[in-house]
C-alpha cells in the first residue's frame, strides 16, 4: 500500500510538471524596463509614500523548474529601451490616484509636501511641458529624499526662485501619456525598482551598462572605460545590436567598443549610406539580434553630454518616442 501510494505521488507530480511545460509561448512574458524611473527628475513621490512592494494584474510567467540556460531558451529576444530622468509618480503615479490600478504603488490622495509654513499637495499638470529642469544631482536629489521624500518643493523652490515651487508636485495621466498608458494596462509595471544611485544620469547608466559606477555626478565629458555586460555577450556569442539616435551611449562607456565593430552598431530609425538598415527594418523583417538595446532620443545631444528629457522637452514627445518601437514589435 505505502508503495501505491509513493507511485500515486509521484504520477501527480509528473502530470504537474507535465502541465506547466504545456503552458503556450504567447502566455510568457518578460518584464523588461522600458524606461529609466528615477526617484529624481520632474515629480517623485510625496511625503507618505509606501515602501511596500506591490503587484500590477499581470499574467503569470509560467517557468519550468531547471537551471537558468532552460528558461532563456523560452525567450527569442531581449529588447532594452532605456529613457530618460522621469520618475514613477509623475508619469504613471496617476494609476492609483485616479482609480485606473489601485494596485499600482503610486500616488494617494492628501500626498504633499511641506515649504515654509505651506502645504503643496500633488496636483495635475495641464500643461506638457515641464520648463526648468529640476535638479538630479547627488546633492539635490539628498535634499529631496530627506523627511521620507518630503524635500521635493524646498530643492525646487532653492533652485528656481521665480517659479511656482508646487510644480514639483505635479503629475501627468493618460491623456498625456497614452502610449505608456497602453503598456501599463496590458503588461507588467513595476511599481517599486528603484534606480541604483540616488543622483545623475549617467552613473545610472553605467550601472545598468556595467554595474558600476565611479561617483553619484556626471562628469563633464562622459567618456568612460569600464567593462560593460556586451563582453559576456560575446563571450557567449550571444548575438547583440545596439541602436542609437546620435551617439551610441555603448562607445562611450566601454573602451572596447569605442569604435569598429559596425556590424553591431545601427540608428534607430536614420538611414545613411554606410548604416542603410535600422532598428525598424530588423524588426519588422524579424531579424532582431537575440539582445537589442535602444538609447532614448536625447533633445540635444553632444559629447559633453545630453540635455536630457526631462526640461524643456513635452512630455508627450517622450510619450511619443516610445510609440514606434512598440508598434514595430
Amino acid at each position: 500500500m505505502a508503495q501505491k501510494s509513493k507511485k500515486a505521488r509521484a504520477s501527480k507530480k509528473a502530470t504537474k510538471r507535465k502541465a506547466v511545460t504545456k503552458a503556450s509561448r504567447s502566455t510568457r512574458k518578460v518584464a523588461a524596463r522600458s524606461a529609466k524611473v528615477k526617484g529624481v527628475g520632474a515629480t517623485k513621490a510625496a511625503r507618505g509614500r509606501s515602501m511596500k512592494p506591490t503587484v500590477a494584474r499581470a499574467a503569470p510567467v509560467r517557468f519550468v523548474p531547471g537551471g537558468p540556460t532552460d528558461n532563456l531558451e523560452k525567450i527569442d529576444h531581449i529588447v532594452v529601451l532605456m529613457m530618460e530622468n522621469r520618475s514613477f509618480d509623475h508619469m504613471l503615479g496617476y494609476l492609483k490616484l485616479e482609480g485606473a490600478n489601485p494596485e499600482v504603488n503610486g500616488l494617494e490622495a492628501g500626498m504633499s509636501n511641506m515649504h515654509g509654513n505651506n502645504s503643496y499637495p500633488v496636483r495635475h499638470l495641464p500643461k506638457t511641458v515641464f520648463e526648468h529642469d529640476p535638479g538630479h544631482q547627488e546633492d539635490a536629489v539628498a535634499v529631496q529624499l530627506s523627511n521620507n521624500n518630503g524635500g521635493f518643493v524646498d530643492n525646487y523652490a532653492s533652485i528656481h526662485k521665480d517659479d511656482d515651487p508646487g510644480l514639483i508636485m505635479g503629475y501627468h495621466n493618460a491623456s498625456a501619456v497614452p502610449v505608456y498608458d497602453h503598456l501599463v494596462r496590458h503588461f507588467c509595471v513595476c511599481d517599486s525598482w528603484f534606480c541604483s544611485v540616488p543622483g545623475a544620469t549617467w552613473p545610472n547608466r553605467l550601472y545598468s551598462v556595467t554595474g558600476q559606477s565611479p561617483n553619484k555626478s556626471n562628469k563633464k565629458v562622459p567618456i568612460y572605460d569600464y567593462p560593460s555586460f556586451v563582453r559576456h555577450l560575446d563571450a557567449a556569442n550571444v548575438s547583440w545590436r545596439w541602436y542609437a539616435h546620435d551617439m551610441a551611449t555603448l562607445r562611450l562607456i566601454d573602451g572596447r567598443y569605442r569604435v569598429g565593430r559596425g556590424s553591431n552598431f545601427f540608428w534607430f530609425d536614420r538611414r545613411t549610406l554606410v548604416n542603410p538598415i535600422t532598428f525598424l527594418d530588423h524588426a519588422a523583417s524579424g531579424d532582431l539580434a537575440s539582445v537589442s538595446w535602444i538609447d532614448p532620443n536625447f533633445v540635444d545631444y553632444s559629447v559633453t553630454g545630453p540635455r536630457e528629457s526631462n526640461d524643456e522637452s513635452s512630455t508627450v514627445r517622450c510619450d511619443v518616442r516610445a510609440r514606434p518601437r512598440v508598434e514595430t514589435l
